[in-house]
């Protein structure tokens, strides 16, 4: 599934390809932030406190020049796992968590190019900390983690990682909403 999807988001190399990767993210990781939220509300959970990645995605590209109008002008994915237990959440989690350390090396590799050293915070969003949240994230999996519980969090990641390929895709095999579909 790794493989799949880093087949699909390539490593822009210029400002332009930036802008659209992030365009794409933002249309994804905001709808899904969106519903991760009022589960977490609705279920009392604190699971995703701190893990927020989209006032990166809106700094950059406000940074591109984005405004507000533009990027709700923005397609959003529609298609997520069904979260309908902790359990859904964290494997859905998973991805993007784990995702966080392969941004790492793409904002090392996008601060050593033609961008410069803006404009890509949403790659590195932990910082420093990226290498403590993940290990932080893989300590709530493993106590979550259980006979019963495994196949649910494996089954939601999985749908996670199609829901990203198939968002990511050139020929977009996840349906799009309107911005006035997520809120």
């Amino acid at each position: 599934m790794h493989h799949a999807v880093e087949s699909v988001i390539g490593i822009p190399t210029s400002q332009a390809e930036l802008t659209a990767t992030l365009e794409r993210f933002y249309g994804f990781v905001l709808p899904w932030e969106c519903r991760l939220e009022r589960w977490s509300v609705t279920d009392g959970s604190d699971v995703a406190d701190g893990r927020w990645k989209t006032p990166f995605l809106e700094r950059d590209l406000r940074y591109w020049k984005h405004t507000a109008q533009s990027l709700n002008s923005l397609q959003r994915c529609s298609q997520f796992p069904v979260l309908n237990s902790a359990c859904a959440a964290l494997g859905a989690m998973y991805v993007l968590e784990g995702a966080t350390l392969g941004g790492r090396v793409i904002a090392t590799q996008l601060r050593a190019s033609v961008v410069g050293r803006a404009g890509y915070s949403y790659f590195d969003c932990y910082g420093e900390r990226t290498g403590s949240m993940w290990n932080s994230f893989r300590q709530t999996l493993a106590s979550a983690s259980s006979p019963e519980s495994d196949s649910v969090i494996v089954g939601s990641a999985k749908e996670m990682f199609a829901c990203v390929h198939g968002w990511f895709r050139p020929e977009r095999s996840v349906p799009a909403l309107s911005h006035t579909d997520v809120s």
